[in-house]
């Protein structure tokens, strides 16, 4: 092929040169092509981080506030399709011990949507009550009362159930093991009252966790106390119970002035603490879609 006339006429320095800018051109060229693509997928995997984290399925439920049969204020939270997590005051799992944290502080610290109080502690002796198993494994073993039963979340972090305060447990056994109180209902019926127990007996804020036959979940928070709210003794606790359809299982945790529900951060109920203030527990029982991660794994 010929050389262009002009290309001819040029000193060496000059072709030199000019060859020097044409292959200094040709790479800006092509890194501009690159830095294109890279900025297009950088682009793609935030707009599918975006897609991913806006179609994340939400926790289903519903709140509605009702009065008892005898005035008393009550807060039935509905929750569909979900699977149970417990958690602990500041992420603290020393054995036995107790470290304390108000349920909403725990649930705003952990973007949770759903979250109640759990367990009784002894907070004199700086000690949990029984035994407690936390994902499979014992975490405490202390002395239990004479009257109350334990609160169990099977393997599958979604069925609920009831074991007498003599049961000696082992690893594995459950995935979490709260000490409450007792059982009102199981296997559909309704669970004899305690006998010398006057916490049943009487009148007292409750906070209630039942289980639906299809696995659904639900939480009765019942006020006391203050503003008129008489609370509710055992037979009471039925009575309401009664009025919720296909009720499978029912169990009376810690409640009095440790009442608490909160959705979205924020308590639902007043405190029925003597402050009226909320107050401050050990752990907490925490709602999330079924069919995803629970949230508290990784952290």
């Amino acid at each position: 092929m010929n050389k262009p006339q002009k290309f001819r006429k040029l000193g060496l320095f000059q072709k030199i040169l000019l060859m020097l800018i044409l292959v200094v051109g040709l790479g800006l060229t092509l890194w501009g092509a690159q830095g294109s693509s890279n900025n297009r997928t950088t682009k793609q995997v935030m707009q599918n981080q975006q897609v991913n984290h806006a179609t994340r399925e939400k926790l289903n439920y519903q709140v509605h506030e009702k009065k008892a049969d005898n005035g008393t204020q009550m807060w039935n939270v509905e929750i569909k399709q979900a699977k149970l997590g417990v958690g602990f005051a500041q992420d603290s799992l020393a054995p036995g011990k107790v470290t304390l944290e108000t349920p909403s502080h725990f649930a705003q610290r952990h973007n949770l949507p759903l979250v109640i109080n759990a367990s009784r502690y002894n907070l004199g002796k700086n000690e949990m009550w029984g035994t407690h198993l936390h994902q499979g494994r014992i975490i405490a073993h202390q002395r239990f009362d004479s009257y109350s039963s334990y609160l169990t979340i099977a393997n599958d972090g979604k069925t609920l159930g009831s074991q007498p305060n003599w049961t000696v447990f082992r690893n594995g056994q459950f995935q979490e093991v709260l000490a409450g109180f007792f059982p009102l209902i199981q296997h559909g019926r309704s669970v004899a009252q305690p006998r010398n127990l006057t916490v049943a007996s009487m009148q007292h804020p409750r906070q209630i966790i039942y289980q639906l036959k299809n696995g659904d979940f639900g939480i009765l928070s019942i006020a006391g106390r203050f503003d008129g709210n008489q609370g509710l003794d055992y037979q009471e606790m039925l009575h309401e119970l009664a009025k919720i359809k296909h009720i499978q299982f029912a169990y009376n945790l810690d409640g009095g002035g440790s009442t608490s529900t909160v959705v979205q951060g924020q308590m639902i109920n007043p405190s029925f603490d003597k402050s009226r203030k909320e107050r401050r527990v050990r752990d907490y029982i925490y709602f999330y879609p079924d069919g995803q991660q629970d949230p508290l794994e990784d952290q």
